[in-house]
């Protein structure tokens, strides 16, 4: 049956049809998609490169012309500033003064060279009512253009270049022709000028500096006002419909240079403009569109040539490609037929590839459950891998013959991802839903870390494990990018499962013997949320490096905190207790360290209350309990509220018997002092003694006797000495060493200050009574 399927199969098949419309299709859409690309493509850069090429020639004449320009201002404001100038300023126009304007007309005419195209100069002097030009030297009031030339007086600017039309031309004298010219206010830059120099240049002057970059291109001056200042054109035809359409173009663009195009007659016109920063003059540029894209027309055709043969070719080779695709498709078809046993009924309907898909989906289905199968149980073995590799189990033999690990044989570095889930507060789960979140998590990481990245994440005890690789040979870029992954991960476990989560991560390694101390590493790590906080990525690398150095306990701190305890003060110790913690807390963080000074603290506080109380430490708090509770604590704001709960309990015991110590410790010092006031007794010395901070005693000998240590000292000092002068015949220095004063001019100056009178006076005045006056 398969043999007259084979053969019923024409050599011209319908799917053979079908391959060979797919080929022109294939073949010539691109073609033409392209030869339609490159024609527009090089017609428009073809355009562009002339209207670039107009617009450089436009600026170059803008240039010229300006260079031109400015070579006059710049002339005309030397002789502007020139002492014969101002010389002139005050002058009548009399005979007596002949020569000084005639100076005058010979420096005007000089500004008058070839280059600069300069027709006239004339001097205007309003305050002494004459002008001076090439051809006139007359009282200016006698002049027929007064109003004209006045009304420049007043412009903004302190010299302008103007348009000068016949009707209100600014020199008198000779023959009129079109031009522009330069008005400057005499002097330069006054607020009330007394007079004006007036240059100008004709147009055709102007136009000579001007060339053109194609035959047909038309170039137009307009000056601020939008007026003809220069035309290219000799006829100057058509003029007056090109300045409507240019004034179309212009006036609606804020724009300093373009290329727009406008009908103007019925033809199409490339306007390239250029507006000029010296003097606000617009540059025009004018050229039929024809004209541009006259090269544009000539790729069309060459474009369309070549199309036409790149489609003969595709037609011959699609018929070529087809046969010879359908030739492997054929032998497919008749050996599916041969070898399938209980092959389908003949249906025309069908082409080959529908009758071998029918045949190839029978065996699909087998493979993919098999797939399936052989992928459950390859995921059980991986999970045990990682987690006998994070248990050491697992000898460098085990992993070598492993190709569990293959990936990760090319890494540059690896590295352990401990997870632990913080808190189950404000969240609908409980306790017991611990480890069924916690798989739910490992699914959350095996989705996003990239399997070439990772060893199977697993679940140990309380947290999520997962080896991650990296094939990054900087060790600070891989850091960076694992603390970005991490981050991520806790992200969308909350988004997810709203779970507030940790992250600890071991230092690096690079080979797989190394997973069981860097799992260790990953677990410690995560302790340090203890006093960085919840919802943390922890490298061990960064909370306890290598080779850092011990933090040192802060003595003294618990020393204050311990007497503000003693003294009740709630507040301040609970201030010392925040200080306390930010202390051994802050960097380099080292967690051993950190619970062995929360150990020592607590042990502190136990020893005060056994040395401080009658009824024993254990009758207030269980100490078993407390020690546990402290291992228990997760965040260094849980172990601060903690111990504040402590010293709270503790100042509420103090509160009974706390008359009874102060009394006791005042009268101890008061003991100290008699006994050792003949000594360098110092408040510090009796801290030493008596086991107390200074200031704690300070405060408590203060608040018993109403006086402070030093004075009650040195009254008692002043009294002895008071008793030896009266009643022995020691000299002042010995009385001041006895007192415990090395030198008698200390004393001498103390007994003074206390007594009003020296040691010698004092004995002088109560020897002979027997009697000391004791304050």
């Amino acid at each position: 049956m398969g043999a007259s399927r084979s053969t019923s199969k024409g050599f011209f098949s319908r799917y053979l049809v079908r391959l060979l419309l797919l080929s022109l299709f294939l073949g010539l859409f691109p073609v033409m998609l392209l030869g339609g690309f490159a024609y527009w493509k090089s017609a428009d850069i073809a355009k562009h490169k002339v209207i670039d090429g107009t617009a450089n020639a436009l600026k170059q004449n803008e240039l010229r012309l300006e260079q031109l320009l400015k070579t006059v201002d710049n002339t005309t404001t030397q002789f502007a500033t020139s002492p014969l100038i101002y010389e002139a300023k005050d002058k009548q126009l009399v005979y007596s003064q002949f020569q000084l304007f005639d100076s005058l007309r010979v420096g005007m005419h000089n500004l008058q060279t070839f280059d600069n195209g300069i027709q006239d100069v004339m001097l205007v002097n309003l305050k002494n009512d004459w002008l001076v030009s090439n051809d006139l030297m007359k009282p200016f009031q006698q002049t027929d253009n007064t109003d004209a030339i006045l009304q420049h007086i007043s412009m903004p600017l302190a010299s302008q270049w103007i348009k000068e039309t016949e009707n209100d031309r600014l020199i008198p004298g000779s023959s009129f022709q079109e031009g522009v010219n330069l008005v400057k206010k005499l002097p330069i830059n006054s607020a009330d000028p007394w007079g004006l120099l007036i240059t100008k240049i004709p147009a055709n002057e102007l136009k000579k500096s001007l060339f053109l970059s194609n035959p047909a291109e038309r170039i137009l001056i307009l000056d601020e006002q939008d007026r003809v200042v220069v035309d290219s054109s000799t006829s100057g035809e058509g003029l007056e419909a090109l300045l409507v359409g240019v004034h179309g173009v212009l006036q609606p663009t804020q724009l300093q240079s373009g290329f727009e195009t406008v009908e103007i007659a019925h033809s199409q016109i490339g306007v390239t403009y250029q507006k000029s920063a010296y003097n606000a003059w617009t540059y025009l540029s004018l050229i039929p569109v024809q004209e541009i894209t006259k090269d544009s027309r000539v790729i069309g055709w060459i474009t369309l040539l070549i199309c036409l043969l790149l489609v003969a070719i595709v037609l011959l080779i699609s018929f070529m490609a087809s046969f010879g695709m359908y030739a492997p498709i054929r032998t497919l078809y008749n050996s599916a037929a041969k070898l399938d046993e209980s092959p389908p009924e003949s249906n025309d309907s069908k082409d080959e590839f529908q009758y071998i898909g029918e045949r190839l989906h029978r065996y699909q289905k087998t493979q993919l459950r098999m797939e399936d199968e052989r992928k459950r149980y390859l995921q059980q073995v991986k999970e045990l891998f990682v987690m006998h590799l994070c248990q050491g189990k697992l000898s460098k033999r085990d992993i070598d013959e492993s190709d569990l690990s293959a990936d990760f044989m090319f890494q540059a570095e690896l590295r352990v991802l401990s997870l632990r889930v913080d808190t189950f507060e404000g969240t609908p789960y409980r306790e017991q839903d611990r480890q069924l979140l916690l798989f739910a998590v490992s699914n959350i990481v095996g989705e996003l870390v990239p399997p070439y990245r990772r060893l199977s994440p697993v679940v140990i005890d309380q947290y999520q494990i997962c080896v991650i690789g990296s094939d990054r040979n900087d060790p600070e870029t891989a850091k960076s990018e694992l603390l970005q992954l991490a981050e991520h991960v806790q992200l969308t476990i909350m988004e997810v499962l709203s779970l507030k989560t940790s992250i600890g991560i071991s230092r690096p390694y690079q080979t797989l013997e190394g997973t069981s101390n860097a799992y260790d590493e990953s677990l410690e790590a995560l302790q340090y949320t203890l006093m960085i906080g919840q919802e943390s990525v922890l490298f061990i690398d960064d909370v306890r490096p290598h080779g850092q150095s011990q933090q040192a306990f802060p003595d003294r701190m618990e020393s204050e905190l311990i007497d503000a305890v003693k003294l009740g003060d709630a507040d301040k110790a609970c201030g010392l207790l925040s200080r306390f913690m930010n202390e051994i807390s802050s960097p380099p963080i080292d967690i051993r360290t950190y619970q062995l000074s929360l150990l020592r603290l607590f042990a502190d506080l136990i020893r005060l209350m056994e040395t401080q109380t009658e009824s024993g430490f254990e009758q207030a708090i269980d100490a078993k309990t407390s020690l546990a509770q402290i291992f228990e604590l997760k965040t260094k704001k849980e172990t601060e509220q903690w111990f504040r709960e402590l010293l709270r309990t503790i100042i509420a015991m103090f509160e009974s018997g706390r008359e009874s110590q102060f009394k006791n410790i005042s009268e101890r010092i008061v003991a100290m002092i008699h006994e050792f006031y003949h000594t360098d007794l110092t408040l510090e010395v009796c801290s030493k003694r008596l086991n107390y901070h200074a200031n704690y005693l300070k405060r408590v000998f203060r608040t018993e006797t109403g006086t402070n240590f030093s004075e009650y000292l040195i009254q008692y000092r002043m009294s002895m000495a008071k008793k030896w002068l009266i009643e022995t015949d020691l000299k002042i220095s010995e009385i001041a060493e006895k007192a415990g004063y090395k030198i008698p001019q200390n004393f001498i100056r103390i007994f003074r200050k206390a007594e009003g009178l020296t040691p010698g006076q004092y004995r002088e005045q109560y020897a002979h009574t027997g009697n000391t006056r004791v304050e």
